[in-house]
């Protein structure tokens, strides 16, 4: 209800060709007029946001108590986001194109979903543009992704403990980080792979 009701304010907005700050206030006053209404405690509703206004480009707004607050790089809500801030963090730059921000998007849910007890179901992606355009990215694009990644984080992991293991012999060590490697090299060649067939799928 909370989330229609907010949509339905921001695309009667949007008709008038708004300011970021006026659609900001009409998801303002939506809000307050639910918990008036509804007598909804005030962290009902956390949103998050992605608009553009032909005058002021892209923003990220979130909502909490009621309160719309403007996002200067990345943010997430819901239980996992203490998490998925963690898994940005390590890994975002201001300078990401955007096939390394899905990437690092997939990941981000892959790995929240595996830890995250209240997280599950599919990865759903949806770019906005510069120019305000939607475009979809393909669920092939996001699955197929989230296996391989998980698989060479898992196997990143093992020869993270080999790395600091004062037992394991420089020899065995070297043995272990050649098999990684192999590892890296067959996994990669399989994605390349099944990419190359899910491309060929959709164009056929």
């Amino acid at each position: 209800m909370l989330i229609q009701e907010c949509q339905k304010a921001i695309l009667k907005s949007a008709s008038t060709n708004p300011s970021m700050e006026e659609m900001q206030e009409a998801i303002r006053r939506t809000l307050r007029k639910l918990f008036r209404e509804h007598e909804l405690p005030d962290n009902a509703a956390q949103f998050l946001v992605a608009a553009w206004t032909s005058n002021d480009g892209l923003r990220l707004l979130s909502t909490r108590e009621g309160i719309v607050i403007e996002r200067d790089r990345h943010y997430c809500n819901g239980s996992g986001a203490y998490l998925a801030n963690y898994l940005i963090e390590a890994a975002y730059r201001h300078d990401m194109n955007l096939r390394e921000a899905i990437i690092l998007a997939t990941y981000t849910f892959a790995s929240v979903r595996t830890y995250e007890e209240g997280c599950g179901g599919e990865s759903e992606f949806i770019t906005l543009r510069s120019d305000g355009s939607l475009s979809p990215v393909a669920h092939s694009e996001i699955r197929l992704p989230e296996k391989y990644l998980t698989r060479f984080e898992a196997r990143t992991r093992k020869l993270m403990f080999d790395f600091v293991n004062p037992t394991l012999s420089n020899g065995d060590f070297h043995r272990k980080l050649d098999s990684f490697v192999e590892q890296i090299k067959i996994g990669r060649e399989a994605w390349i792979e099944h990419r190359k067939m899910g491309w060929q799928f959709r164009n056929s």
